[in-house]
């Protein structure tokens, strides 16, 4: 009976333990969305706009391996996304042309595991 009692108790045990397992957060990830405003001040998507991201000063080589997936063109929904491997504090720079004239625009994205950063990008005439 005591032998028993005493394989039930390990074997409760060891599912209490391996049910509370800690999981690694997910990975954090960004939407970029790249927009021009309107003489009425109305928003508009920028369709191939792009995007690319500006590693701190100071990168490491290894991190700088997150920054290979750059740049990107904006869909048809002025969006681009990214997916990180580690938490972190990004710029991301935005340019378009339309004729002569080049537009630019920037941003900061805030990387936290689990989540998903959105930034909008408005887009201007760049200043030479």
């Amino acid at each position: 009976m005591n032998r028993f009692i005493i394989i039930l108790l390990a074997g409760v045990l060891f599912f209490t333990f391996s049910a509370t397992k800690c999981k690694s957060p997910a990975s954090p990830n960004a939407v970029v969305y790249v927009v021009k405003y309107d003489a009425q001040n109305k928003a508009w998507p920028v369709v191939n706009a792009l995007v690319h991201l500006d590693p701190p000063e100071g990168t490491s080589q290894i991190d700088l391996i997150q920054y290979t997936q750059q740049p990107k063109l904006t869909d048809a929904n002025g969006k681009v996304t990214y997916d990180f491997q580690y938490e972190g504090i990004i710029k991301v720079v935005a340019t378009d042309s339309e004729g002569s004239i080049d537009y630019c625009g920037q941003g900061v994205l805030i990387l936290q595991n689990g989540e998903t950063c959105q930034e909008t990008i408005r887009l201007s005439a760049c200043q030479e």
